[in-house]
């Protein structure tokens, strides 16, 4: 059996070499062939795919071949053949030798190639055929090592309303939306240093050169794909929405993808489609995790605290309810509601505080009743991430029969729906509530689905006028005014009330007065307050005795 030095060296150095494709094999085994192929008597030897490994320049005999065949698994052939040297014929010892010796060059191809395929496959998405997200770090630790990293900015993208898109094209047809929106982004990431990836689901990573990040937002801002669904041509327009930052090579690639995350989070925030990163969006992040790890505790420390704004008959100016309002005493001071409420509400914990809500103000109701305290109608704020729940009204009425509290004391506050089938859940829901005795409101009237729909289709008690209807009084707008007055008039020949919230002028009073309006909620009568001077007031200032001589005034004059 042939095994001389040149046999084992080609061994050797095989295992020692690093190949990083088919090209690199086939150069190695051509400059390691020829001191074997001297002592075989090779002329030629050429592969399955026609690739020449060796050709003697004496040429090679024609009719003299040895053609090895090989099956995989699958038993598919391959197969490698070897000529001899011109005027040799070979022994049959000799074409055994040749016969493992091509066998070797065969097995060795092939697990370079089984190696490279799974290199592919690890770096390489299954669904789209572009990059991974192990693709675009190997891609980025390059450029890091060449120093070029801070060369390239990172984009991290997400599809907007990708899930409207798969419900349209069905989710086969998003494969295919993705597949394509992934091979653009590729082509467009064609400059040196760039790359482009998919990370998973409808993100996508993009390293792009500085100079271009305003030319690659152009390119990918909005794009057309087509796709082929049951043999028909389907347009759909891809709109990304991305963050990005510019990467340093003190921060690296990790700090520039955890960022330019930040950033696109911050881009859904504020509706923008293209956000850069900045420091400060960062600390906004921190503050927001603060809050979602803190929360647990603070609910079971009962750090959430109700405070109480009354609402005033604007014909009596006397108190006829009140809205719960959420505070959050942390270490002594109080946590602004938009720096946690916003957070709660992303994550779907605000459901938890909204119940917490309720419960603390069932146990206020049930003690000012004990307490001969004639209490008013509450009003408590429910999210619309509560729609989803079959058993809300169930769970609602469990907490005010927990506590013995007539249910005309609850006015669970709703705010309008942004889409038709939040809607069409909400009125169900509206119904249910109000077959136990529980009354309803529409906070932020004039923001949603549909004011009009709302008013023909809701059955609630009361109709709380979005507060930018009051802002809008200051400005003298006509247009508002009329509004306004139609709104009114046309909530109250429905048969419900209207409120209007964030009152703080007289001016303002005068004219919801004027046009109407039922209750009047602001800081022109009360701010909000905790419950212990809320009480007092129910005790003992029910009316606004001063407020009420000052309009008697008003209107003398």
């Amino acid at each position: 059996m042939y095994c001389d030095n040149s046999y084992r060296r080609l061994f050797r150095d095989f295992v020692e070499t690093s190949f990083a494709n088919d090209y690199q094999v086939a150069q190695f085994f051509s400059a390691q062939m020829s001191d074997i192929a001297k002592e075989l008597y090779i002329g030629r030897f050429m592969m399955d795919d026609g690739t020449i490994l060796y050709s003697s320049v004496d040429g090679y005999a024609e009719t003299s071949r040895i053609d090895c065949i090989f099956r995989n698994g699958n038993g598919v052939k391959s197969k490698v053949c070897v000529w001899s040297e011109k005027e040799h014929t070979w022994s049959d010892e000799e074409k055994a030798d040749v016969t493992l010796l091509a066998e070797t060059i065969f097995l060795f191809s092939n697990h370079i190639k089984l190696t490279d395929m799974i290199r592919r496959a690890e770096t390489t998405d299954t669904l789209t055929g572009v990059p991974n997200d192990s693709g675009i770090h190997i891609h980025a630790a390059k450029l890091a090592a060449q120093g070029k990293i801070s060369e390239v900015s990172c984009f991290f993208i997400n599809l907007k309303n990708f899930k409207f898109i798969n419900k349209k094209v069905t989710p086969r047809g998003g494969d295919k939306v993705l597949k394509q929106f992934g091979e653009k982004i590729v082509s467009v990431a064609c400059m040196e240093y760039e790359f482009a990836a998919r990370l998973g689901g409808d993100n996508f990573l993009m390293l792009i050169q500085n100079d271009r990040v305003e030319e690659v937002i152009r390119k990918i801002s909005k794009m057309q794909i087509y796709i082929v669904i049951e043999d028909r041509k389907v347009d759909v327009t891809v709109e990304p929405r991305a963050g990005y930052v510019r990467i340093s090579e003190e921060d690296g690639f990790s700090d520039a993808i955890n960022n330019s995350s930040i950033a696109l989070n911050y881009a859904r925030k504020s509706g923008q489609n293209f956000v850069a990163f900045e420091p400060y969006m960062l600390e906004m992040t921190l503050r927001d995790k603060k809050v979602s790890s803190c929360f647990g505790d603070a609910i079971a420390n009962k750090e959430f605290v109700v405070y109480y704004q009354p609402k005033v008959d604007i014909k009596t100016n006397e108190i006829c309810g009140s809205e719960a309002l959420v505070r959050w005493v942390k270490d002594g001071s109080v946590v602004p509601p938009m720096e946690f409420i916003p957070v709660l509400e992303r994550e779907g914990t605000v459901c938890l505080l909204d119940f917490y809500m309720l419960d603390a103000v069932c146990e206020h109701l049930k003690q000012w009743i004990d307490d001969g305290i004639e209490p008013v109608r509450v009003s408590v704020n429910f999210s619309k991430n509560h729609l989803l729940n079959i058993q809300l009204v169930d769970q609602i009425v469990n907490v005010i029969k927990r506590y013995d509290v007539p249910p005309q004391y609850i006015e669970i506050e709703l705010t309008e729906m942004s889409d038709y089938k939040d809607y069409k859940v909400m009125e169900s829901l509206v119904n249910k509530i109000k077959n136990e005795g529980i009354a309803t409101s529409i906070d932020d009237f004039g923001t949603g689905y549909s004011s009009m729909t709302l008013l023909r289709d809701l059955n609630v008690d009361t109709v709380k006028l979005d507060r930018s209807f009051v802002v809008n009084l200051e400005k003298e707008q006509q247009k508002d005014r009329i509004m306004i007055e139609s709104v009114v008039q046309m909530v109250k020949a429905l048969g419900m009330e209207v409120l209007a919230e964030g009152v703080e002028t007289e001016e303002q009073l005068l004219y919801l007065k004027s046009v109407g309006c039922d209750v009047i909620q602001g800081y022109y009568f009360d701010k909000p307050m905790p419950e212990r001077d809320f009480v007092k007031r129910l005790k003992y200032h029910r009316r606004y005795e001063e407020l009420e001589l000052g309009l008697e005034n008003c209107k003398n004059t």
